[in-house]
C-alpha cells in the first residue's frame, strides 16, 4: 500500500474573483496553444491560492479561455496604458507542477537551442496535463423558436448558420468540433458568432484534462465513538475496525469487512466520526513481486571505477564523468551500485536511455533492485499510465526514473545522480519542434542540481571522448568483459566482391553461412543485422532506368511484400506496387533491387526450415508490448535467429547469442554526412558486442563491398582509440566538431522558388555582421532536397564563437520573423542531410 504521506489531494477549483478588486500580483503565463511569447495577467487577491511558478491557470484570451503555466511572478504596479491587464480566472492545481530549477533548465534549453519556451514546457509535462478546451453550443429559447420557423420554410440550400440551427434543433447542444465534423463546415466559428450576436445560441466553455490520473478513496479517522453515541452494531464494528489501523487507510483495505458498505461510510462521515477524501493513486506501473536481486559481486575493474566515483556523490558536487567500457564489461552494474548509494543518502536518480527498445533489457534488473521506488517515463505508455507515473515522481513516491529523451524534464527533487546510457546515440536529439539534445540538457540539469552526471557508452561520441581526453570530463574505463573467461568475439571481414565471384550469391557469403550453421548446431542463437527495412530497396524499370520515387520526398520508395506496397520511410506515403512504368509505359521490365530485413528473413527461413526465426524492426512492431514479447522469446530461446535493424545492436544482453552476421555493412558509407563514419563504427562495434557475452566464445562475420573502409577495420578490431585518432584527423582537416561548432538553418516551403528566395534573403541577412572565426555556407541544396512535400535549402555555419553566433541568429530572426514552419534552427546538428 502506498504511503499516505506521499499522496496529494485532487485539484480543487477556487471561486472566480469578482471584477474590479485590485490584484495582489502579476504573473507571466505561457499558453501551449500560443507558444511564441508569454502574456501578462493580474493575480486577484481572493483567487484562493498565492501565485507561484509552476501552477496551471485558466486565462481569457480574445474570445476564449485557455490553460497556461505560470513561469514568473512579480509584485509591482504596472502603469496604466491603452490596454487592460486581464485577471487570471481560476487555478487548476493546488501545488506547482514543477519548481524553479526546472524552469531554469527550460529557460536554458530555450535560449541555447533558440526554441520557444512555451513549446518546451509543453514537451516537459505529460499530455494528460495539457487541458482540453471544449466549447459547447446550445440553442436559446429564441433560437428554438426561430429554428422551428426556419425548418417550416425548408430552404433548398441553407447557409452554414442555418445548418447549425437545424442540427441543434434535434441535438439541443453540441461541441464546436462535432459541428465542424458532422456538418462539414470548414470554419464554423463565423457562423456561430453570427448566431450568438442575434441571441439564437449561447456558447459555454469547459476546461478538462484529457486523461485523469487514477484516484483512490482515503479514510481519515476523526474521533472514536463514545458510549452515548447512538450507533448501530454494524456501525460500531466498522468504526472499531477503522481505528484499529491507527492511520489513514484506503477504502479498499476494509471492503472485505462484514460491516462495510459505502452507504454506512457516508453516514459515519456525516456524523463526524471519519473523513473521506479522494487522492491521486501512486501505484507503480511495475509492481515488485517480492523477488530480490542478489547484488552481483563487482569484479576488480568495476570496484575500481565505483570507488573512484564515490567522492563525487557527496552533496553539492558537480562532475561530468565518462564511463567507457567494452561491450559486456558491466557498465550497467556499476551505475546500479552508484544509484543505490544515492538512494541511501535520501536523494533521487535519473537514468536516460535513447530508445524504448532498450528498456526491456534493463527493466527487470531495475525492478528487482529498486522495487516500487522505480518510475518509467516514455512515449510507449498510455496517456493515463504516463500521467500516473509522472505524478508518482512529482509527489516523491518514486525516487528513480528510467526513461527516454523527454524524461530529462522529470519533476525530480533533490537529484543526486544522472545517468545517460548509450550517450552517443542520435536518438537523444529531438529533431522536431522543439529541438533539443537530451544528453546536453542533462549536463545542464546536473550543474543546476550540483550533482554528478555519468555518460555511459562502449563507443562514446567523438566530442565526448575528446573532452575526456582533454580532462574536461573525467574518464573511467572498463577494459575487460565482466564475466570471468568471457572475451571479445572473433571477427571476420568478408569482401563481398570476391565472395560473389566465387559463389554467385549476392547476399550470403560462405563464411557467414558456416558460422551461422555452426552456432545453430551447437544449440546457440544468432543475430543477423541489416540496417534497412522492407523487402527490396527500390523498384526500377530496366527499360528506361526510372525508379519508383516518393511524390513528397526526394527519395525512392521501398518495396514491402507483406502487405504488398511501396512505402516512403521518411513521410510514410504508401502506394500499390506498379504494374506499368510511369515513365515509359513498359510492363515487362519492372524489377525489384536491393535487400531489406523482410527479404533476409525469408531467405533464412528457406535455408533453415526447422529453426524459429523472427524479424525486429519498426515495420513489425506497432506497440511496445510486441517489442517486449519478441525480445523475451529470443532471450528464452523460443526464437533462434533474430533478423533486425539497429534495434538489435545496442544495449541488449543475450547470453545465448554466439554468432552475429552483418550484411551490407558499408551501405551507409556514401551518405553525405560528416557523422556517417562514426555511426557505422558505433553500429558495428555494438552489434558485434552482442556475441559471446558469457563463457562460450562468440564469432562475428561482417560482409562489405569496401572492407578497407576505416570504420569497418577499427570496428572489427574493437579498437576505439584507433578509430578516434583517424576520425579526428578527418574532423580537423574539414573543420567539423569538436574543432568547430555547427549551426544548421533549414528553410522549407511547398514551392521551390519561394523556398530558394526565402533562403537567399535569410542568408544575406545572416551573413551581414557575423562574429569573428565564423563562416557561412549556402544556401545549399541538401541530399534530401524535398521532404514531406516541402522543398529544402540549408544555411550552414561553422564557428568558434558559438555564443556570439547564437545571439546574432536570434537578433536576425526577430527582425526577419519567419514562420516556424518555414525556418528550422538546429544548434549542434546530429546530421546535415
Amino acid at each position: 500500500m502506498p504511503d499516505d504521506s506521499r499522496l496529494q489531494p485532487l485539484i480543487q477549483h477556487p471561486p472566480r474573483s469578482p471584477e474590479g478588486k485590485p490584484p495582489g500580483a502579476f504573473v507571466e503565463v505561457w499558453i501551449p496553444r500560443r507558444p511564441d511569447r508569454p502574456l501578462t495577467y493580474a493575480w486577484p487577491r481572493d483567487l484562493g491560492l498565492p501565485p507561484a511558478v509552476g501552477l496551471r491557470v485558466v486565462v481569457p484570451l480574445k474570445r476564449g479561455r485557455y490553460s497556461g503555466y505560470v513561469t514568473r511572478v512579480w509584485e509591482s504596479n504596472i502603469p496604466p496604458g491603452k490596454f487592460q491587464i486581464r485577471p487570471v480566472e481560476w487555478v487548476l492545481d493546488t501545488r506547482p507542477l514543477f519548481d524553479d530549477e526546472l524552469i531554469q533548465l527550460l529557460r536554458w534549453t530555450s535560449g541555447y537551442y533558440l526554441q520557444s519556451f512555451g513549446a518546451l514546457i509543453h514537451a516537459a509535462v505529460p499530455p494528460g496535463l495539457h487541458a482540453v478546451h471544449e466549447a459547447q453550443v446550445r440553442l436559446t429559447r429564441a433560437g428554438k423558436e426561430f429554428a422551428g420557423k426556419l425548418i417550416a420554410r425548408s430552404p433548398a440550400r441553407p447557409p452554414p448558420w442555418a445548418r447549425i440551427l437545424f442540427y441543434l434543433a434535434e441535438a439541443r447542444q453540441a461541441p464546436v468540433r462535432r459541428l465542424q465534423r458532422v456538418l462539414n463546415i470548414r470554419n464554423p466559428g463565423a457562423a456561430i458568432q453570427y448566431l450568438k450576436a442575434r441571441g439564437l445560441v449561447e456558447v459555454r466553455e469547459r476546461v478538462q484534462d484529457p486523461y485523469r490520473a487514477r484516484t483512490i478513496r482515503v479514510i481519515h479517522p476523526v474521533r472514536e465513538p463514545e458510549p452515548g453515541d447512538r450507533l448501530s452494531d454494524r456501525q460500531r464494528r466498522l468504526l472499531k475496525h477503522i481505528f484499529s489501523f491507527h492511520r489513514d487507510i484506503l477504502a479498499d483495505e476494509i471492503e472485505d469487512h462484514p460491516a462495510y458498505s459505502a452507504d454506512r461510510l457516508r453516514r459515519l462521515e456525516r456524523r463526524g466520526f471519519i473523513q473521506t477524501f479522494t487522492q491521486i493513486e501512486t501505484r507503480p506501473l511495475y509492481w515488485n513481486t517480492g523477488e530480490t536481486d542478489a547484488n552481483p559481486t563487482l569484479n576488480e575493474d568495476q570496484r575500481r571505477v565505483v570507488q573512484a566515483i564515490l567522492p563525487a556523490l557527496e552533496p553539492s558536487r558537480f562532475m561530468v564523468g565518462v564511463l567507457f567500457g567494452v561491450t559486456a564489461s558491466g557498465k550497467t552494474e556499476v551505475y546500479l551500485h552508484l544509484i543505490e548509494k544515492v538512494l541511501a543518502q535520501g536523494r533521487t536518480a535519473l537514468v536516460l536511455l535513447p530508445e524504448i527498445g532498450l528498456i526491456p533489457s534493463v527493466l527487470r534488473r531495475f525492478t528487482l533492485r529498486f522495487g516500487n521506488d522505480l518510475a518509467i517515463l516514455h512515449s510507449g505508455l498510455s496517456g493515463r499510465q504516463r500521467l500516473t507515473e509522472w505524478h508518482r515522481v512529482r509527489h516523491g513516491a518514486a525516487r528513480v526514473v528510467l526513461g527516454t529523451r523527454s524524461a530529462v524534464f522529470a519533476p525530480l527533487s533533490n537529484l543526486g545522480l544522472i545517468i545517460v546510457d548509450e550517450e552517443q546515440d542520435s536518438s537523444y536529439k529531438q529533431s522536431d519542434h522543439p529541438v533539443y539534445h537530451a544528453r546536453d540538457t542533462a549536463l545542464v540539469r546536473a550543474s543546476l542540481h550540483r550533482c554528478p552526471v555519468l555518460l555511459v557508452s562502449a563507443t562514446p561520441s567523438v566530442e565526448t571522448y575528446a573532452r575526456a581526453r582533454a580532462d574536461q570530463y573525467r574518464l573511467f574505463e572498463l577494459p575487460r568483459r565482466a564475466v570471468t573467461g568471457a572475451v571479445l568475439p572473433r571477427v571476420t571481414i568478408v569482401d563481398m566482391r570476391e565472395a560473389y565471384r566465387k559463389t554467385g550469391d549476392p547476399f550470403f557469403s560462405p563464411e557467414l553461412m558456416e558460422g551461422l550453421s555452426a552456432a545453430l548446431a551447437g544449440g546457440d542463437s544468432a543475430i543477423l543485422l541489416l540496417n534497412r527495412r522492407g523487402y527490396a530497396t527500390r523498384v526500377i524499370c530496366r527499360a528506361c532506368g526510372a525508379t519508383a520515387s516518393c511524390p513528397n520526398c526526394s527519395i525512392h520508395m521501398v518495396y514491402h511484400r507483406r502487405p504488398t506496397r511501396l512505402v516512403c520511410h521518411y513521410c510514410g506515403h504508401e502506394s500499390p506496387l506498379p504494374k506499368v512504368c510511369s515513365t515509359c509505359g513498359e510492363t515487362r521490365y519492372l524489377s525489384t533491387q536491393g535487400l531489406g530485413t523482410e527479404r533476409v528473413l525469408n531467405l533464412v527461413r528457406a535455408r533453415f526450415e526447422n529453426v524459429p526465426a523472427a524479424r525486429l524492426d519498426r515495420d513489425v512492431l506497432k506497440k511496445p508490448v510486441e517489442l517486449f514479447d519478441t525480445l523475451a522469446k529470443f532471450q528464452q530461446g523460443e526464437i533462434r535467429i533474430l533478423v533486425g535493424t539497429q534495434m538489435v545492436a545496442k544495449g541488449h544482453h543475450f547470453p545465448r547469442v554466439t554468432f552475429v552476421g552483418v550484411l551490407e555493412a558499408d551501405a551507409a558509407a556514401g551518405i553525405p554526412d560528416f557523422r556517417s563514419g562514426e555511426r557505422l563504427f558505433q553500429l558495428l562495434t555494438q552489434v558485434v558486442g552482442r556475441a559471446g557475452r558469457e563463457e562460450r566464445p562468440g564469432q562475428a562475420v561482417i560482409q562489405a563491398y569496401q572492407p578497407d573502409y576505416y570504420p569497418i577495420r577499427y570496428a572489427c578490431a574493437q579498437d576505439y582509440p584507433g578509430f578516434f585518432n583517424e576520425e579526428m584527423k578527418y574532423r580537423r582537416r574539414y573543420g567539423f566538431p569538436p574543432f568547430t561548432s555547427l549551426i544548421l538553418i533549414t528553410v522549407r516551403h511547398r514551392e521551390r522558388e519561394r523556398a530558394r528566395a526565402l533562403a537567399e534573403e535569410l542568408h544575406a541577412a545572416l551573413a551581414n555582421g557575423l562574429p569573428p572565426r565564423t563562416t557561412v555556407h549556402g544556401p545549399l541544396v541538401p541530399f534530401l532536397w524535398k521532404l514531406r512535400g516541402q522543398y529544402r535549402y540549408h544555411i550552414l555555419f561553422r564557428t568558434r564563437e558559438r555564443k556570439a553566433l547564437r545571439e546574432h541568429i536570434r537578433t536576425v530572426l526577430k527582425t526577419f520573423q519567419p514562420s516556424r514552419r518555414q525556418v528550422k534552427v538546429d544548434i549542434d546538428p546530429e546530421q546535415i542531410l
